[in-house]
């Protein structure tokens, strides 16, 4: 990444890159060991690929989008589009032996939990926080998107 996009007044905006840029990179490599419908939801049959907890919320967050519209039919049966930081540290946590390669090592599962902590309260739009924090939170989304260009940009990336 040869310039960070992203200012302080777009914490948010870069907090929603970063976890666009895991569920991308999540959504490839879980495809390529485990086909392309892991993620799909199948009612009262858990993925065998997600701890309970992930799998539960994923599917809450699913069922509250059908509810705020009912008519829409588009709505995905991919888990992973309801996914949150939370969720995709988890994935990347269980699955670490098709992560490390990327990521080399666990120390991104501590900058996603600190970034799960520093985004609840931009997220809820009441929370404001300290400038601080938002350089925090740039910093670490910065690392994981650095890390993540590099690798799609390596000889050993997935395409498409």
């Amino acid at each position: 990444m040869s310039e960070f996009p992203y200012s302080i007044e777009q914490t948010r905006e870069c907090i929603l890159a970063t976890e666009a840029s895991l569920r991308l990179l999540v959504s490839r490599l879980m495809s390529r060991s485990y086909g392309s419908e892991w993620d799909m939801f199948v009612p009262e049959q858990p993925s065998p690929l997600m701890d309970e907890s992930t799998y539960l919320s994923l599917v809450d967050r699913r069922e509250a989008a059908q509810e705020m519209q009912p008519d829409d039919n588009r709505a995905s049966t991919h888990l992973l589009d309801y996914s949150e930081i939370t969720h995709l540290r988890n994935l990347i946590k269980e699955h670490w032996s098709l992560f490390s390669p990327i990521f080399l090592s666990e120390g991104i599962i501590v900058l996603l939990d600190q970034l799960k902590y520093l985004r609840s309260p931009l997220m809820s739009g009441g929370g404001r926080m300290a400038l601080h924090r938002h350089y925090l939170c740039l910093g670490i989304c910065g690392e994981v998107l650095s890390i993540i260009q590099q690798w799609q940009e390596s000889p050993y990336a997935i395409k498409g």
